[in-house]
């Protein structure tokens, strides 16, 4: 047990008595701080801001101190319940460095120094600075200030919403087929997407009310119970009778109206025309504080002109709340009922826009030709900032070219006797065709030969396609004239007629494709010019050609002349009495048929068929009666024309040596010059030319022996024939044209 004396009692009892004492004034100093920091909680009036293009957001708190008296530490903003601490504090003014105000209290340092009416001169408050600096944040941001040093105490703070940086999602590349009919493709052509608060595209209404001022105060003044005067231009200066508008003023007069509408975080354009009042006594220099509430808008607009004359002012801001409160006040440092002038006062979206260089529009949606095309997107953000994206649109030709190459027929004639036919084959294609070949064989053969297209276009894409071209055999035709070929009229002598006035045309056919249809020229003399053997009974030397057309439309001719003499023709032998030429066929040997002279009593008996043995004998000399398209001279194979075997003659008869002709030149390529000499000098001769194949091309006729004959200056390029016929000789020579 402890025992204490009343000394030592009266000691402890001092000890505590001290303590307490000690306590007390320690608790009145605490007491006295924080009382001190309360006092010192307006010393940053107004805070400022500006916003970054990668969104990041400078934030400078202005204060009527000076470095010296308020260092920055411990001292920042509370952005949504997250310090952002002051980075720097600096002298000076921040007012140049952006004219966006968050919030602005001048009555706060009224508040701290009540007798100090100095306050009310603001400008004398922008004294230093500190800087905060935050990345972008979104939505809608609540700022209050936090501060462990006096001197960086808040009396202000509000909510804003800040641009978030364009995001732009670039649309991806578009590939597609070209269509099949053209070179080139409807495309559906998306665009880009833009992830920021600005509005590209839609409607975009008129938020304010009477914004004319056109119904007076309709819409207006619903803030305040303060009534604006609204009157026409001419009530404060100005020319217009008949515009009306309104005035900020010191009555005071505040112009203030509620609008709704708004979408939170899109961003908005604020435009009104503002000018001084030009009546005395105006103030040099008028103005007013415009503001949206939930820390929208807050700035300041003043004019000094004057000479009366609109101005126009835009602003741009962010809606934080569906209902925002515009408010124009009159700033301080003037007064009287003499101020600001301002109307037409719209509030409509900050629109952004997306186009493309392709059409110049927002949809890029169109033709596009085959091939890729750089489509370069142009995105001007709210803000005026742009941004690009480039994508690309290819069109894509998969299209194959379209050959067309149906069977061909050629005639055994056709295409220079096979040889560079046209085959008709044709190639197209939805864009271009740049080659079209075929393995086809320079010369034809008869018979049936595939050929093998290939087409391939501008773009690579190829095409094969086989057609099958059938070249006809050559059409062989026999013609025969009997029982002659040589018919005499008339009488000599007192004797006569002797011998047949008809003779029987026959036709043997072969090759080709059989099912032929027949066709003489000239149908003079002929009982019927659509058969095979027709009965020809000519009045004068006729030559007659049979065009034979097989069941494939292919056709070929062959001529026969039939003589047609006076009886004095036949006459034979010196003296004797009348003689007769007959061509003798002796019964059972038809091959040794000769000449025989006899007189006119004989002549019955060897013209009759069946009499004393004689059959076919005939009146006149042993002449060809039959001739064959198989036994036309052929050519040289050398005497190319155009690479292919050159066409057989037409039919060549017994040559008399008598008979001759000369062409020259021979080739040419003007016209051919013709001398016929003949042992016979009275009979005229007949002059036909031919084509390379059997088709008449001229005809002459009664061209006198010894005499020239010139033609053939209008031939086209190629072989001919000419035929000098007089009475039973003939000559054909061979004609190159050039």
């Amino acid at each position: 047990m402890i025992i204490f004396s009343t000394s030592t009692k009266s000691m402890w009892l001092q000890k505590i008595a001290s303590c307490i004492t000690k306590l007390k004034r320690k608790l009145i100093v605490f007491m006295a701080i924080i009382l001190l920091s309360l006092n010192a909680s307006a010393h940053v009036f107004e805070i400022r801001y500006k916003q970054a293009p990668d969104g990041s957001i400078t934030w400078y708190l202005i204060s009527y101190h000076n470095t010296e008296q308020c260092p920055a530490e411990e001292a920042g903003l509370t952005i949504n319940g997250i310090n952002y601490p002051i980075t720097s504090y600096i002298i000076g003014d921040a007012r140049p460095l952006t004219p966006n105000i968050l919030v602005q209290d001048l009555p706060c340092c009224s508040r701290l120094n009540p007798n100090n009416t100095g306050c009310l001169d603001y400008e004398s408050l922008y004294v230093s600075y500190g800087i905060v600096n935050t990345p972008f944040l979104g939505g809608v941001l609540a700022i209050a200030p936090y501060s462990n040093a006096v001197c960086f105490a808040f009396c202000v703070g509000s909510t804003v919403i800040f641009n978030p940086p364009p995001v732009v999602n670039c649309p991806g590349n578009v590939s597609q087929n070209a269509d099949a009919a053209v070179c080139n493709a409807l495309v559906s052509v998306p665009g880009p997407t833009v992830v920021d608060n600005c509005t590209y595209s839609g409607a975009n209404p008129e938020l304010v009310t009477n914004g004319d001022f056109s119904g007076l105060h309709v819409g207006w003044n619903q803030c305040v119970n303060t009534v604006e005067a609204y009157c026409t231009e001419t009530c404060y200066g100005g020319p217009n009778g008949a515009n009306r508008v309104a005035e900020i003023d010191h009555q005071p007069v505040t112009l203030c109206q509620n609008i709704n509408g708004f979408v939170i975080g899109k961003i908005y354009q604020l435009k009104f025309k503002a000018t001084r009042r030009t009546q005395t006594p105006t103030p040099a220099t008028v103005g007013a504080i415009v503001t949206i509430n939930g820390g929208a808008l807050n700035t300041t607009v003043s004019r000094s002109n004057t000479v009366w004359g609109f101005t126009n002012e835009t602003f741009t801001f962010i809606a934080t709340q569906t209902t925002h409160q515009l408010k124009m006040v009159p700033t301080a440092g003037w007064g009287g009922t003499y101020g600001l002038i301002v109307d037409d006062v719209s509030i409509k979206k900050q629109m952004g826009s997306i186009i493309n260089n392709f059409n110049n529009t927002s949809d890029a949606s169109g033709t596009y030709p085959v091939g890729t095309t750089n489509v370069v997107w142009t995105i001007t953000h709210c803000d005026g900032s742009t941004a690009t994206c480039n994508q690309t649109v290819t069109v894509i030709d998969n299209e194959k070219p379209v050959i067309t190459a149906p069977p061909v027929l050629l005639c055994f004639e056709t295409g220079n006797y096979g040889c560079n036919a046209n085959l008709g084959a044709t190639a197209t294609d939805n864009c271009a065709v740049l080659s079209f070949t075929s393995n086809a064989p320079t010369c034809f053969p008869v018979g049936i030969t595939t050929v093998t297209w290939t087409a391939t276009d501008v773009n690579g894409n190829t095409a094969t396609a086989t057609q099958l071209v059938t070249r006809n055999p050559q059409i062989s035709i026999t013609l025969c004239a009997g029982p002659t070929r040589t018919i005499y009229t008339g009488t000599t002598s007192g004797v006569g007629p002797f011998g047949p006035q008809s003779v029987n045309l026959t036709s043997q056919v072969s090759g080709g494709t059989p099912g032929y249809s027949y066709s003489w020229s000239p149908v003079t003399g002929l009982n019927n010019a659509t058969i095979a053997n027709p009965i020809a009974s000519p009045t004068v030397t006729t030559t007659y050609v049979l065009t034979v057309t097989d069941s494939k439309g292919c056709t070929r001719s062959m001529s026969i002349t039939i003589n047609v003499l006076p009886l004095s023709a036949a006459l034979c032998g010196n003296g004797g009495g009348i003689k007769f030429l007959v061509c003798h066929i002796p019964p059972g040997n038809p091959a040794n048929e000769h000449n025989i002279c006899i007189s006119v009593n004989a002549l019955n008996a060897h013209l009759t068929s069946g009499s004393n043995g004689h059959n076919n004998c005939y009146l006149g000399p042993c002449q060809e009666r039959c001739f064959s398209t198989n036994d036309e001279t052929q050519l040289p194979a050398n005497a190319s024309r155009g690479g292919g075997a050159e066409p057989k003659a037409v039919s060549i008869e017994d040559e008399v040596a008598e008979l001759t002709i000369k062409t020259s030149p021979n080739p040419s390529t003007t016209f051919f010059i013709l001398q016929i000499q003949s042992a016979d000098k009275q009979t005229p001769a007949s002059v036909r030319v031919i084509d390379g194949t059997g088709k008449p091309t001229q005809l002459f006729s009664k061209i006198a022996i010894g005499s020239t004959l010139s033609f053939g200056n209008s031939y086209q390029p190629g072989i001919y024939f000419v035929e000098v016929t007089q009475g039973n000789q003939r000559k054909i020579s061979k004609l190159i044209k050039l």
